[in-house]
């Protein structure tokens, strides 16, 4: 499951998409890229992708722990590396994913530009880069609604491994002062068995 701020947008087929709240995503591996690859860009698996940047409150929301949940930082360091992908398909890709999820990250725009040379020629990677100078137009107010938004999935995300690690946590400490029990049980038992007077000594 994907946190993401901002909106989605539905219906891509349509002129003017409308936004939504919340996307599911089922791919089939076609076999065009590397698996590894493809699973980096689309996922082996269902996904459901939720926008905090609309209807959707964070403070109400409850994802199931079986859930693995994902969110910027994560995305955003799995598109950069893909930048450095030998296949262009997955280049082109992992362009426009992050004109989408990075629109003002400094840091993604300048991995852009050192490939852009090389990339000119295919539309997506032109709508990417058209996409990056809209959003650099942005009022102040947005992008600061946005980086708001990013804040808060990474503070929702943290919260839930905290409440995770607050469960593991008790049980390891269970389980290590036990082995300490253990050991220290074990180690008084075969000192009083040792015969009055013994010593062993190395031969």
């Amino acid at each position: 499951m994907y946190l993401l701020p901002g909106r989605g947008e539905g219906l891509p087929w349509r002129d003017e998409p409308p936004p939504c709240d919340w996307r599911l995503d089922v791919n089939h591996y076609n076999g065009r890229v590397p698996e590894e690859a493809f699973e980096m860009l689309y996922g082996l698996y269902p996904t459901l992708t939720v926008f905090v940047g609309g209807t959707v409150d964070l403070e109400r929301l409850t994802v199931p722990d079986a859930i693995q949940l994902v969110g910027i930082d994560v995305l955003r360091e799995r598109y950069r590396r893909g930048l450095l992908s030998g296949d262009k398909h997955v280049r082109s890709v992992v362009v426009h994913e992050l004109s989408q999820l990075d629109p003002y990250g400094k840091e993604s725009v300048a991995a852009v530009e050192k490939l852009i040379a090389n990339l000119t020629n295919h539309n997506s990677v032109q709508r990417a880069v058209a996409e990056f100078d809209k959003r650099a137009a942005d009022p102040p107010e947005v992008r600061t609604q946005y980086e708001s938004e990013e804040r808060s999935i990474r503070d929702f995300i943290f919260a839930r491994q905290y409440r995770a690690l607050k469960v593991v946590l008790p049980m390891v400490l269970v389980t290590a002062v036990t082995l300490l029990v253990v050991t220290v049980t074990v180690a008084r038992a075969r000192r009083k068995r040792r015969p009055a007077g013994r010593t062993d000594v190395a031969r």
